[in-house]
């Protein structure tokens, strides 16, 4: 497995293998068509790209079946309107893809043949949301009338049993039992025994336990990196502003939070602001101004 350094995300391993293998894939697909009885296995291509969306934010899936090209994304704990804007992206990524796999040229009068896309958003982190559907004219040019539209559907589980609900239920009992022992092997073993033990995933984490565990202790050694790497920013962005007063501490101590999510991490700011509050135990609002003042600071003089 590529390790792709300081990247946070502990179930992107089983859902880049779970789905990528034709009967989950088969099964997903069902829970999205269920009407579509007669579709095989054999009749599903995997398309998903690499390095289109944020490393350690999001998770993608692309596949094709009957001339229908759908793209899910897992968004594991930022919430963010640019999602449909990123759906987007890897939709034109994939569709330009095709278009040299088939050789059409897109110069010619004749019109390209494209698969048609469908869009998910599959959202499983702990905040609560209702919203079913987000539509990029209306979160990005809100009142305005654009040319361009891109709606995605957005999913927090599926029916009860489905691929998709066992999914979500296995990023809860991960999630659940790193807050119980961190991230060591002894987590690994118990989100596979509880997964077994609860009828989550059984016949996947029974062929692949061994697999699923060396992967999440991989990637919990990318988490243990990760928070080192963030106690010596803090410690060092709060050693320099003490001596200039609590106030100006806390803020040297955002900022070197704030550098270490964007140059190591490339983290979009609701990601940022996230971690500020739960590094600093500090409000939206308090953590929204720290970036702001990060990105427009005010001089002594002013």
């Amino acid at each position: 497995m590529n390790k792709v350094k300081l990247k946070r995300n502990s179930a992107s391993t089983v859902f880049s293998d779970l789905f990528s293998r034709p009967e989950y894939q088969l099964q997903l697909y069902h829970v999205f068509h269920p009407e579509d009885t007669d579709v095989t296995e054999d009749q599903l291509t995997n398309v998903t790209l690499s390095s289109i969306l944020v490393a350690g934010i999001y998770n993608d899936l692309g596949f094709t079946v009957r001339g229908r090209r759908i793209i899910l994304v897992e968004a594991q704990s930022t919430w963010s309107v640019n999602i449909t804007y990123r759906c987007l992206e890897y939709l034109v990524s994939e569709w330009k893809q095709h278009l040299s796999g088939t050789e059409q040229n897109i110069y010619k009068k004749k019109a390209v043949s494209l698969p048609i896309p469908e869009l998910y958003v599959l959202y499983t982190g702990e905040e609560n949301h209702e919203e079913t559907e987000l539509r990029l004219s209306e979160e990005l040019f809100p009142g305005l009338d654009i040319p361009v539209e891109a709606v995605v559907r957005i999913l927090y589980g599926g029916e009860k049993g489905d691929i998709l609900d066992q999914y979500v239920g296995y990023t809860k009992i991960l999630r659940e039992a790193v807050k119980e022992s961190g991230y060591d092997a002894t987590t690994a073993d118990k989100v596979v025994r509880r997964c077994i033990s609860q009828n989550i995933l059984t016949e996947y984490m029974t062929e692949r336990g061994a697999e699923v565990m060396a992967a999440m202790l991989d990637i919990f050694d990318q988490e243990k990196v990760w928070d080192m790497a963030l106690k010596a920013e803090r410690r060092e962005g709060l050693e320099q502003g003490l001596e200039q007063g609590l106030e100006q501490g806390l803020k040297k101590e955002a900022a070197s939070i704030i550098r270490l999510c964007r140059r190591r991490m490339h983290m979009p700011d609701p990601e940022v602001i996230r971690t500020l509050m739960e590094e600093m135990n500090l409000s939206q609002d308090k953590a929204a101004e720290y970036l702001a003042d990060y990105d427009h600071p005010v001089s002594a003089a002013d």
